[in-house]
């Protein structure tokens, strides 16, 4: 009889484990600004960076347990809203680095353009996303090719709260080429080697 209850009970605590770990999975980060001129505006015309969170699920979801940080030693650094993300939707969050203090969409830390990761922890400060943002330029995100995705790239026309994966917005973006010869004039035969680099 002892068996059976030790069976039962470990029987619950891996289902309710499993089960927390796919509903804490069901929001993501989807789509990230970190240098904002003209993309994202707040709700007083700040052109704070900008973090993209979604709902992956047919039910809205409770955030307020949830937290944010680009701090790999600190998965607790920001607490979420106290607000219900709807199903399959997305929610803008402000890396303006005022804090909650200031409004319970801005975060207490910003984004550096020069890239940085990205960490959204469950209740139990347990990382459930985990990105490393790329360098960036102004004006360019960094998302999932469509809500939700495994694969990310790049969108010169982002897309704040709107699905992502237009094909108006989402574009490889390269460095500008370069070579492995000065510029002149040059005799006879030349092999010339072009290269570039990703965003």
């Amino acid at each position: 009889m002892n068996r059976i209850y030790k069976h039962i009970t470990l029987v619950f605590a891996i289902t309710f484990c499993l089960n927390t770990i796919t509903f804490s999975q069901n929001i993501l980060i989807n789509e990230v600004v970190s240098s904002n001129l003209y993309s994202y505006f707040d709700q007083n015309g700040d052109n704070s960076d900008w973090i993209e969170l979604y709902n992956t699920t047919n039910s809205s979801i409770y955030l307020g347990n949830f937290y944010l940080s680009d701090d790999e030693t600190d998965y607790i650094k920001w607490s979420l809203p106290d607000i219900y993300i709807p199903a399959n939707s997305a929610i803008i969050l402000y890396a303006s680095g005022k804090g909650s203090e200031f409004d319970s969409y801005h975060t207490n830390f910003k984004l550096s353009s020069e890239g940085e990761p990205l960490i959204l922890s469950n209740q139990n400060g347990l990382p459930i996303d985990h990105i490393l943002i790329p360098k960036l330029k102004t004006d360019i995100s960094y998302g999932r090719i469509t809500d939700g995705a495994t694969d990310w790239g790049y969108f010169d026309v982002s897309t704040p709260g709107t699905t992502n994966g237009s094909s108006l917005s989402y574009t490889c973006l390269l460095e500008s080429p370069s070579v492995d010869k000065n510029s002149g004039s040059y005799s006879g035969n030349v092999d010339l080697f072009v290269s570039h680099a990703d965003q």
